[in-house]
């Protein structure tokens, strides 16, 4: 077992920072006359093992601007601690911030403190004894967590057509994708478990009762015990539900382990519930609270599919469900109750596990089916009971061949054979537009490697990142290290062909646009006819001759690439959409502005339902169309 000395030494080797919070709150303190005596170190000690991530301030603005910056953190709630010396007007400046769900004032002598707790609803306490904060912190806090950690993100997928919705559709597809490579990969070595618990033991170095669950985690977790552990609700649960939440792929992937040894022991403990059950259809729930954006979400999408961003805790009692959804909002401020109603089909075939899992549970005595995160549902019904002041959402179990990007997830699964891997993560990581997570994933797979084919891929994806953060020199010194190693292993032609296609990429990024054809050329020489490659060739040659201004030449290698797509890829693949983008680019400098715009609009509503919300691409995309539908319109 590692001390926290020996983790302190080793914490700069992770992928982390040392100053990220895992946790899903953290507590400021604000007090002009803070001072480090003995007795505001021991206070500021017992906090922290209330909320770990404590932040100390004795300037208003500072407070302030650190409130400020997390206003964007989706997943991330404040506890304010306040001293009185701080005017009304502040807390009315920070008293709505949605980061911000409670107060606590301390040490007051303000005579008007009844009027300010009137105005100011987050204010649950006034003390002047720390020991009573403390403890009242503590209560409140048992209650939020209790609450906010039983919360699961959801990802909706629509079939329905417009920015919006297509944007969800893309994040919906990549997350199923990111748990494809995560659960199918080869088990994690041991040295993973340590990166991950030496972080730990240096984030909460000064919390005594969060040490003692790490150690007892190294010591005593085996896979055979992971369903146990993640039901124990420790740290472990709290950090996986939050980067589920949040899709973290960073935190994600360090938890691979212990996601894979849960859906290992889930899928087996699937077989077995099969043969215990009577009927083919069981009837299970889950009571929570919700915020008013996902019930909304819920909502507007009856009839569209759904999946559940964490492994589902339910049970098949409606009783106790209603009783979970009622206690779930007991004490916190805006959020609804809800109770989902699973219908589950136990003879669909390619669905992810259930199970009964009482007896694996922390808490052997409940009535509970483990769902595994991932699974896709069909919403059926929403309604709202008036007598129970509940929402019910009904959902139905559906096979993963049912929801409409079957097509293109297939198509991706089949480029992670033979079994899935870290590099398939950075490649997904790369399709996100994440370029420096995929930096940051691949330069430590490469650091670890031994491998001569591992080390070739890492630098063909490290010369993506660098291409796609604009360093281009970077770029070309990875891909030609990765050229080296093809030519000392004598690999097949195809894999040279890929990499003189990522050279000429790069040199048509630095405007050496002969440079470019003259190694694209070299990638058709080796690729067979048909091959995917051939299409990703002939649209780089498309545009470089787009910007040499040779448009006929682009668009009869734009068709070429789109030929080739259309026979080799699904219709909706990001790569069509960028095919039609150059031919839209050929057309309108030809003169053809209708045909252009046609273009443009296909380019676009490919991006949209492909790609997540945040790549560039899609703002390019959408001001062209803007441009085009212009200038069609004046000619």
């Amino acid at each position: 077992m590692a001390s926290c000395t020996e983790a302190s030494m080793n914490w700069h080797h992770s992928r982390f920072r040392v100053t990220q919070n895992l946790e899903s709150y953290q507590l400021l303190w604000l007090d002009q006359n803070m001072t480090e005596t003995q007795e505001n170190l021991v206070i500021q000690k017992k906090l922290r093992g209330v909320i770990n991530q404590l932040k100390v301030f004795n300037k208003m603005k500072n407070c302030e601007g650190h409130l400020l910056n997390l206003s964007s953190a989706a997943d991330e709630k404040v506890v304010l601690i306040i001293a009185d010396q701080f005017s009304r007007e502040f807390l009315a400046l920070i008293h709505d911030l949605k980061q911000l769900c409670a107060i606590y004032v301390y040490g007051t002598t303000l005579e008007c403190i009844d009027e300010w707790r009137r105005q100011f609803s987050k204010i649950r306490g006034v003390f002047y004894d720390s020991e009573e904060m403390i403890n009242r912190i503590k209560k409140d806090q048992y209650l939020r967590e209790k609450v906010h950690e039983k919360s699961i993100g959801i990802s909706i997928y629509n079939l329905n057509h417009n920015e919006g919705l297509e944007q969800r559709n893309a994040m919906f597809m990549h997350f199923q994708l990111f748990l494809e490579i995560i659960l199918n990969m080869k088990p994690t070595p041991e040295k993973t478990k340590k990166e991950l618990l030496d972080f730990l033991r240096v984030m909460y170095r000064d919390n005594d009762e969060q040490l003692r669950v790490i150690n007892e985690f190294d010591r005593n977790y085996s896979m055979d015990r992971a369903v146990w552990w993640y039901t124990k609700y420790t740290l472990f649960y709290s950090f996986l539900n939050k980067a589920l939440r949040n899709h973290d792929f960073d935190i994600l992937t360090a938890f691979r382990f212990f996601i894979r040894d849960l859906f290992k022991q889930l899928s087996d403990e699937h077989q077995k519930y099969l043969g215990t059950l009577t009927k083919p259809i069981i009837q299970v729930y889950r009571g929570q609270a919700i915020s008013e954006e996902e019930l909304k979400l819920i909502k507007d999408n009856v009839g569209e599919y759904i999946s559940m961003n964490s492994f589902l805790s339910t049970t098949t009692r409606r009783d106790i469900g209603e009783l979970f959804a009622e206690s779930s909002t007991t004490g916190i401020g805006s959020v609804k109750r809800i109770l989902f109603e699973f219908h589950i089909d136990s003879h669909m075939t390619n669905s992810k596990p259930f199970a009964d899992i009482r007896h694996l549970s922390h808490f052997a005595e409940e009535d509970e089916v483990l769902i595994c995160l991932g699974t896709i549902f069909r919403i059926k019904d929403m309604n709202f009971n008036d007598q129970q002041n509940l929402w019910i959402a009904k959902l139905e179990l559906c096979s993963s061949d049912d929801f409409a990007l079957k097509e293109i997830f297939e198509h991706e699964k089949t480029l992670m054979q033979p079994t899935p891997s870290l590099l398939h993560l950075g490649k997904l990581l790369g399709n996100m537009g994440s370029y420096e997570k995929q930096k940051t994933l691949i330069q430590q797979i490469l650091n670890e490697s031994e491998d001569a084919l591992e080390k070739e891929n890492c630098y063909l994806l490290l010369g993506q990142s660098a291409r796609f953060l604009k360093d281009y020199d970077m770029a070309l010194e990875n891909n030609f290290k990765c050229l080296e190693l093809q030519e000392k292993a004598g690999v097949d032609d195809v894999y040279i062909g890929q990499t003189y296609i990522t050279i000429a990429e790069v040199h048509f990024l630095k405007l050496e646009f002969d440079l470019s054809l003259d190694y694209a050329k070299k990638s058709l020489i080796l690729v067979p006819e048909d091959h995917l490659l051939r299409a990703n060739t002939y649209r780089l040659m498309g545009k470089t001759h787009s910007k040499k201004a040779e448009y006929e030449l682009s668009l009869d290698c734009c068709k070429k690439a789109l030929e080739v797509q259309q026979k080799t890829m699904p219709k909706d693949d990001k790569d069509v959409g960028l095919t039609y983008y150059w031919m839209a680019v050929a057309y309108e400098n030809m003169n053809s502005y209708s045909m252009a715009l046609e273009c443009f609009k296909e380019s676009l509503r490919i991006s949209r339902k492909t790609l997540p919300p945040t790549h560039e691409n899609i703002r390019i995309f959408e001001e062209h169309v803007k441009r085009m539908e212009a200038k069609a319109n004046i000619n």
